[in-house]
């Protein structure tokens, strides 16, 4: 068990030849299903490009967390693609200080991205265990600050299987954040030719922008 007396340090891995990264790696491994991570080569190229960020939470020698970011410099916003705990370290408050020093490196980058990006687990789809897991995980990012864009309909894209329904959170790191229709959609397009490698007329990314609202509902 994790003592909350130890002091927990949050680091970016800079090299996938860092000793740090083989343990990120093996945490969110476990944690991320197959069709929701990227290709192991894609993932290290990224990560040598600079803007593709992957981060240790560590105690001690140990990394208890890990959280990847991807920094749009094309638009000011910043998605969180990955962020888990070691299984054995879950429910003692780890998540919740891992995704505050998200958001806090988030917030000191220069320029500072208006909006953090979020992709979760659909809590409409899947078994009914699913749907309460999935739920659970929405609650908690909520209870950290973000809010879930109800009508936004998501589907990531996987490079393994069929698109997977999700749904996307932000949390404004500014206080004058505003999210239009028009820049969720900017963002998505980046993120899906700066991470996922696609192009712009991906039939997944055309499908998303089909289903534009003309206004964002965020709760």
């Amino acid at each position: 068990m994790h003592s909350k007396q130890e002091t927990l340090v949050f680091e970016r891995v800079l090299s996938a030849d860092s000793p740090l990264f083989g343990a990120c790696l093996e945490i969110l491994t476990d944690s991320i299903p197959a069709s929701e991570r990227l290709p192991l080569a894609r993932f290290k190229n990224l990560l040598a490009g600079g803007r593709y960020r992957v981060y240790a939470f560590r105690s001690g020698s140990k990394v208890v967390g890990s959280a990847v970011l991807y920094f749009s410099q094309a638009q000011p916003v910043a998605l969180l693609d990955y962020m888990a705990v070691r299984r054995e370290l879950r429910g003692q408050g780890i998540g919740s200080a891992l995704f505050r020093e998200v958001a806090k490196v988030a917030m000191d980058e220069t320029p500072a991205p208006n909006w953090l990006i979020l992709e979760v687990d659909d809590d409409r789809e899947g078994s009914q265990e699913d749907r309460k897991l999935n739920h659970r995980r929405i609650e908690f990012y909520r209870r950290l600050g973000a809010r879930l864009l109800t009508n936004v309909p998501y589907l990531f894209p996987s490079s393994r299987t069929e698109p997977v329904p999700m749904r996307l959170m932000v949390l404004p790191l500014r206080p004058d954040s505003i999210l239009s229709p028009r820049d969720l959609r900017l963002a998505i397009q980046d993120i899906f030719l700066g991470v996922h490698g696609r192009r712009a007329d991906d039939p997944v990314l055309r499908w998303f922008a089909e289903r534009e609202p003309s206004a964002l509902i965020l709760e």
